[in-house]
């Protein structure tokens, strides 16, 4: 058969591959091993090494959707005619995807460039015989990375069964083996935990981490993505697995995954607690109300009513920009507007006051939770006892009943479900009320938190004020307390 070489480099010039799937040590032990095979082979061929491409933690699979930056343009220099020769450990280091190895019989059909492996045997691309070896070896590679796929996966699925560490960088919190708790970090996440749902922003909790020099366990900066996964990670609860996106029922998710066979990190001791905490603060988490606005400027940073404070018209508060003299001002959707400073300090100041006066008074009392678990695990009971007769028509339970019986169970399943959450969510007032000086303990916590102990204590509504220009009046500021 008649070779379609169309340009030839210089056969004594080569390129050297390197890559390994995984490192997770970060130290590119795999492939300097690598290189130093494949200069050793060059020697032994003759041929000069001009270039060495490298992609490092990145796998070769057809299944792997990570691109091979340094393989994409070693295809485009071999296409250039800079070297005449790929020199690699194995196939398998150069690709393990069929459609990727025509690629490589095309150079060698159009370029002529050569491969060479210092692990895999050599064949001569330009033959049909040849090619037919190499695409057979491509299919025998991609089938091994498919068993030990499924091997792996197997593998993972029954160490998830069994509550165990699948492995991986080490979790946050966690010892080396993901096992032992590492007091500094559990402790740190336990504080935010608790501080989230005290009303604080997550920006806040690791930002100041980030100040404080504490990274993530890549030795990365935190930022919102990462520090929610680690937050709201089922391990925190001592649970295994990861709960499905759109999850509306947090506590029956997560019920749904085995146990784990280390402590959790929200509380080492008390695995209910644990849950109760983590299942509180996905709720907050997925709050609507929570949502960063996007249009929201730096003067409402500083306003304790956004969304909080209600306007005489019913509408909720919101920043409404500054006036001429830079005045930061409230406005609701339907446009009335206020100035905002006279405002939150009355309010700061009842507050301030309410918080001297009461103190440890206004901290949530424990309630048992065990009777209201009970009832609620009964009442779900009959709901789903309800929908199982529904489901059999020979039952004859008609849709009607269905409905009277889910209209029946439903509120009161409802209720005790906020009523748990309410219980777990962590009083905002911690740390303030029963501070040696309350107010002043009010008054140095951050914006969010002061919001959360401002809606904790009182309703505020902002009453319709006279026409004109008049110095402020508190009789149009309603607080209540709750």
């Amino acid at each position: 058969m008649t070779k379609t070489i169309v340009r030839v480099a210089d056969p004594h010039t080569a390129a050297i591959y390197l890559r390994i799937s995984e490192d997770r040590e970060g130290r590119k032990v795999g492939v300097k091993r690598q290189e130093m095979h494949c200069r050793a082979h060059a020697k032994r061929l003759g041929a000069k090494v001009v270039r060495v491409y490298c992609d490092n933690d990145i796998s070769a699979s057809a299944k792997s959707e990570k691109e091979r930056p340094d393989y994409q343009r070693m295809l485009r220099d071999a296409e250039a005619g800079l070297f005449g020769m790929i020199i690699a450990y194995t196939t398998g280091r150069l690709t393990r995807d069929p459609r990727e190895s025509e690629d490589q019989i095309d150079l060698a059909r159009g370029y002529g460039t050569r491969f060479e492996f210092t692990h895999s045997p050599t064949v001569d691309l330009t033959t049909s015989a040849g090619r037919r070896m190499f695409r057979w070896m491509s299919a025998n590679d991609t089938g091994e990375v498919e068993d030990i796929q499924e091997r792996q996966s197997d593998r993972k699925q029954q160490l998830i069964a069994d509550g165990q560490w699948t492995g991986g960088r080490r979790p946050f919190g966690y010892k080396s083996d993901g096992r032992r708790i590492k007091r500094s970090e559990q402790e740190a996440g336990l504080d935010a935990a608790k501080r989230l749902l005290a009303g604080d922003s997550a920006r806040s909790i690791w930002g100041a981490w980030n100040e404080a020099g504490m990274t993530t366990t890549a030795g990365s900066p935190w930022d919102g993505s990462n520090f929610r996964q680690m937050i709201l990670r089922p391990r925190n609860a001592g649970r295994v697995g990861k709960i499905p996106a759109g999850t509306k029922d947090f506590r029956k998710a997560l019920e749904k995954l085995p146990k784990s066979q280390w402590k959790p990190m929200f509380a080492p001791d008390d695995r209910q607690a644990a849950e109760d905490l983590w299942v509180a603060l996905a709720h907050k988490l997925a709050d609507p109300a929570r949502t960063t606005n996007p249009n929201r400027g730096r003067t409402s940073l500083t306003l304790s009513g956004s969304f909080l404070y209600r306007c005489w018209c019913g509408e909720l508060e919101r920043s409404g920009g500054t006036t001429a003299a830079g005045a930061p001002r409230y406005m609701c959707k339907a446009g009335h507007t206020r100035l905002a400073g006279p405002i939150d300090e009355l309010v700061r100041a009842v507050v301030c006051a309410r918080l001297d006066d009461q103190g440890v008074k206004l901290l949530p009392k424990t309630v048992d939770r065990a009777p209201i678990m009970e009832k609620l695990a009964m009442l779900e009971a009959r709901a789903e006892e309800a929908a199982a007769l529904f489901g059999d028509p020979e039952s004859g339970y008609t849709a009607e009943q269905f409905k009277a019986t889910n209209a029946r169970l439903r509120p009161e399943i409802e209720r005790l479900k906020r009523e748990l959450a309410e219980l777990s969510d962590g009083s905002a007032l911690e740390g303030v009320a029963d501070a040696p000086s309350p107010s002043r303990a009010f008054l140095a916590k951050t914006i969010e938190r002061q919001r959360a102990i401002i809606g904790a204590l009182v309703t505020v509504t902002i009453l319709k004020a006279p026409r004109g220009r008049h110095a402020f009046d508190p009789e149009t500021v309603e607080i209540l307390p709750r």
